[in-house]
């Protein structure tokens, strides 16, 4: 994302950016200091890069994108999430049973929808715009 950054969006990172990197890089080596690392499972490994990279590419162009429009963020979340939504769901209707939901879990349901994901997402898109 920093290299995109640099090169895509002419963004200059602050120091305090570069703290946060150190940072986290020293979080990654204290949660993997216990473990052995085994890449035996190439095509997971290849999924988990090239879904970083994806994440990556999405977080540069969105934000291009957002600069340089004066779009909605509340409609370009709506859309995303709308089309994430039905990809989903088509996904559970090829894969699994339909089953009814009870009462609690439309709750659960409705919560995560709504603020930990519509919410969450807005936020980050406005983040990102400004």
């Amino acid at each position: 994302m920093l290299a995109l950054g640099i090169s895509f969006l002419k963004e200059k990172p602050s120091f305090l950016q570069f703290i946060g990197i150190a940072i986290t890089l020293c979080d990654v080596m204290v949660f993997f200091s216990g473990t052995a690392l085994v890449f035996k499972e190439i095509v997971g490994v290849i999924i988990t890069f090239t879904s970083g990279i994806s994440w990556a590419l999405y977080m540069v162009i969105l934000k291009y994108h957002l600069k340089t429009s004066r779009e909605d963020i509340i409609i370009l979340t709506s859309y995303s999430m709308m089309c994430g939504s039905l990809m989903l769901l088509g996904a559970t209707v090829m894969v699994e049973n339909i089953v009814i939901p009870s009462l609690n879990v439309w709750f659960i349901i409705l919560w995560l929808s709504i603020v930990n994901t519509a919410l969450a997402f807005t936020l980050w898109n406005h983040a990102l715009k400004i």
